[in-house]
């Protein structure tokens, strides 16, 4: 049996080897060897490939790290841009906060001015909205703080048949101020003055400012002063026609004394001559007064006046007085015309001629001066004479009414007076110069 156990397990023995591979080692290291060389070969390119990977990331991370660098400066130079603007928009601020300060107070002050005028203004823009307007001004218009923002028109009135929209709206399309009178409905009376809203920075119109100034006062003077004036007027008239009827009979039977008298009893010639003289200034007193209602109630209507046709009317109308007197004429007149009423510059000019011969100097001839000529925006009409002439303690008195101040010459006082009134009523003005012993010179502006 172990025999058999023997021969059994060499023959397994032998079964196996038979079935068993040869290995051939030398070939398998070199086959090792080639397949580790072509890895090698292959890792070598790849690290090739790689450090070139790495070496181009080098490059452009040095390419990015300037480029960060040149960020970073240009970076910190608008940082420092910005700083500096900063500094600019600070001080800017603080700029626009003075305006801010500025137009507050200045709205305040102008806030504070329309609450504490007494007119009443209104201001409007171009189309017509209400922007601010004064306490006072609710006399007028119906305004409460409210209507700030609307249109005026849909805000009822207080005026009498007005037209207050009408003419704001003719101001502004005109650019023109307006001016009138208005009464509202308590009977008060108002200057309404309507003047466009400029803009200086643009020079634009940008609305209007309506402004009412209450007149009642200066009316009902006016109504009283015109009531005085027509009294006046008519007691003069009055005074002058029931003076001159008796005139008139005086002097009617004066004549009849003179004709049923002794032609050879002096002392009779003499008082009625005397008498004769008395009612004849009489007379020229009563037509002064008559003149002076004349000039002061009438509006005359001018016309272009030739001096030198006029004055030769003047100087007829007085020639006994001139022959008389012996007067010397030295006529200049470089402006010939002036626009005048014709009757009042004859008034003027024969009370003036007029009195220069009264006042004339006895001792020497009476020379006159007349020259006219142009100054500014009027024509001067110059009267220079020789005669008496005034010291300097009566130039303030001479153009006063019934003031006189040679009593050795008859006369009223009115003459001076009567120039002066003319030539203020025409919007003209008259100066004097006089020195005492020397003569005088009146000079007499016309308004052009």
């Amino acid at each position: 049996m172990k025999s058999n156990a023997k021969m059994n397990y060499y023959n397994s023995i032998a079964s196996s080897a038979s079935s068993v591979e040869v290995f051939h080692m030398e070939k398998h290291a070199q086959q090792y060897i080639e397949d580790i060389r072509i890895e090698l070969t292959e890792t070598k390119l790849k690290l090739l490939n790689t450090l070139d990977d790495l070496r181009v990331s080098g490059e452009n991370i040095n390419t990015y790290n300037e480029e960060l660098i040149s960020n970073n400066e240009e970076m910190q130079s608008t940082n420092e841009e910005l700083q500096s603007v900063n500094e600019e928009l600070q001080t800017v601020n603080n700029e626009y906060q003075l305006k801010i300060k500025e137009l507050a107070e200045l709205n305040d002050d102008l806030n504070n001015y329309f609450k504490g005028t007494l007119n009443g203004q209104i201001y409007v823009d171009k189309n017509l909205i209400v922007r601010k307007f004064t306490p006072s001004a609710v006399k007028q218009v119906n305004l409460k703080d409210s209507d700030i923002g609307r249109p005026l028109g849909d805000i009822s009135t207080n005026i009498q048949f007005g037209k207050l929209i009408e003419d704001i709206n003719n101001v502004i399309a005109a650019s023109e101020p307006s001016e009138k009178e208005i009464q509202t409905n308590d009977n008060r009376w108002y200057q309404m003055m309507i003047i466009p809203y400029i803009r200086l920075q643009d020079n634009q119109m940008d609305g209007a400012i309506i402004t009412f100034n209450d007149i009642t006062e200066l009316k009902q003077a006016l109504e009283k002063l015109e009531k005085i004036n027509t009294d006046h007027g008519t007691f003069i008239y009055s005074a002058s026609h029931d003076l001159k009827g008796p005139l008139a009979n005086v002097s009617a039977l004066i004549s009849f004394l003179k004709d049923v008298s002794d032609p050879q009893n002096r002392s009779i010639k003499d008082l009625t001559d005397l008498i004769d003289i008395s009612i004849a200034k009489l007379k020229e007193t009563i037509n002064e007064l008559s003149d002076l209602s004349r000039i002061e109630s009438e509006l005359n209507e001018e016309e272009s006046i030739h001096l030198s046709d006029l004055l030769e009317e003047v100087k007829f109308s007085i020639r006994n007085k001139i022959l008389d007197s012996k007067v010397i004429f030295k006529v200049d007149f470089q402006v010939p015309e002036i626009v005048f009423a014709k009757k009042n510059l004859r008034s003027i000019l024969l009370n003036l001629l007029d009195n220069a011969i009264k006042y004339r100097a006895i001792e020497r001839p009476l020379e006159l001066r007349l020259r006219t000529e142009q100054f500014k925006d009027c024509v001067v009409l110059s009267l220079q004479d020789n005669g008496m002439g005034l010291g300097p303690s009566k130039m303030s008195e001479i153009f006063l009414k019934f003031k006189r101040h040679h009593n050795h010459v008859e006369g009223s006082g009115i003459g001076l007076y009567l120039v002066k009134k003319i030539m203020e009523n025409a919007g003209g003005k008259i100066e004097v110069e006089s020195e005492l012993g020397e003569g005088s010179v009146f000079r007499l502006y016309f308004q052009k």
